[in-house]
C-alpha cells in the first residue's frame, strides 16, 4: 500500500464532493464581480491576520471587522462562498485531525 497514492485517492474524493463543488461554484459566482471579490478578499486577509495574532483584544478586533463589512456579510453572493469556504476548510481540518490523532508521535517538546 503506497501511502502517497492513498493520499492523492483522498485528495481526488474530496476534489468530486458536493463540498468542494459548491465552494467552486460559490468562487465563480463571486469572482465575476471583481470589485466585490477585492472586497471579500481583503475582509479575508483581514480576518485572518487577526485570527492569527497574539493580541489579546480579538473579540473587540474581530466585532469591529464584521462592524465595518457589514454590508459584505448581508450579501448573499459573499455569505454563500464565505459559508462554503468554511465547511470546505472544516472538513479539511476534520481529516487533518483523523490523521493525527491515530498517529503516536511524541509532541511533549512543545509545551
Amino acid at each position: 500500500m503506497d501511502i502517497e497514492e492513498k493520499a492523492r485517492e483522498l485528495a481526488g474524493i474530496l476534489l468530486d464532493s458536493e463540498i468542494y463543488n459548491r465552494y467552486l461554484a460559490a468562487r465563480e459566482t463571486l469572482s465575476q464581480n471583481n470589485e466585490l471579490f477585492m472586497q471579500v478578499n481583503e475582509y479575508r486577509r483581514r480576518n485572518f491576520y487577526i485570527q492569527n495574532s497574539e493580541n489579546s483584544n480579538k473579540i473587540d478586533e474581530i466585532r469591529k471587522l464584521l462592524e465595518e463589512y457589514d454590508y459584505l456579510m448581508n450579501n448573499r453572493i459573499v455569505r454563500e462562498y464565505l459559508d462554503s469556504e468554511l465547511i470546505l476548510c472544516r472538513t479539511i481540518k476534520r481529516i487533518n485531525s483523523i490523521l493525527v490523532d491515530k498517529i503516536d508521535i511524541d509532541t511533549s517538546f512543545i509545551i
